[in-house]
């Protein structure tokens, strides 16, 4: 888990900007990306407006992406990716903040360390992962989806467990989707890269 000390908070803008005018959320042509620094925040778990075009079946977890985000790549890549300028605050010793894109659906942010999206974490019942499993789901529902590549772990402040899935791809090993459960259910999900998929208070 990310170590937290005092000191002075960065705020980093990703701004994508078109060949002749700013790129609109929905724009898919060619960006840029820059990056600027200034003040402070932090971070809280709520996701982000829903775009107009935005539906559960576009926004698919899988353990190395959300929708078209693609985890585990520069924050620069994933402005370009959505069309749209990316604000993040972080502590510039912690480096680790949530970011929301307007592009997102609801209930759900992403995780910046440093300077890459290594995380999607997951509050909402209308997103699902490839599989079909969603927050709501009972823990038998996950096992049985995820067969033979999934471990359960005891929750460390509730009486629930952490579900986790190793992909079987070779290239996708230091990927996983970990499920919080309160025993019976599904409470929320993220999805990423080790180590920052494993820590159970996020950037805290």
């Amino acid at each position: 888990m990310p170590r937290t000390f005092r000191g002075t908070t960065l705020l980093v803008t990703v701004a994508v900007l078109s060949a002749c005018q700013p790129a609109e959320k929905t724009d898919r042509g060619s960006t840029t990306g820059s990056t600027t620094g200034s003040a402070a925040s932090t971070p809280s778990t709520s996701g982000s407006t829903t775009g107009s075009t935005s539906t559960s079946d576009q926004w698919l977890v899988t353990a190395r992406s959300f929708g078209r985000v693609r985890l585990g790549i520069p924050l620069t890549q994933v402005a370009r990716d959505l069309g749209e300028a990316i604000t993040v605050r972080s502590d510039e010793y912690n480096q680790c903040a949530y970011a929301r894109p307007q592009a997102l659906p609801s209930g759900t942010s992403l995780m910046v360390v440093r300077d890459t999206v290594v995380r999607v974490d997951v509050n909402s019942s209308n997103i699902a992962t490839a599989e079909g499993i969603r927050v709501g789901d009972t823990e038998v529902r996950v096992l049985e989806r995820y067969a033979g590549r999934i471990r359960s772990q005891p929750h460390k402040y509730t009486n629930g467990h952490y579900l986790v899935v190793t992909p079987t791809a070779a290239q996708d090993t230091a990927f996983r989707i970990i499920f919080e459960t309160d025993g019976s259910r599904v409470l929320m999900l993220r999805a990423g890269r080790r180590p920052a998929v494993e820590w159970v208070e996020g950037c805290s």
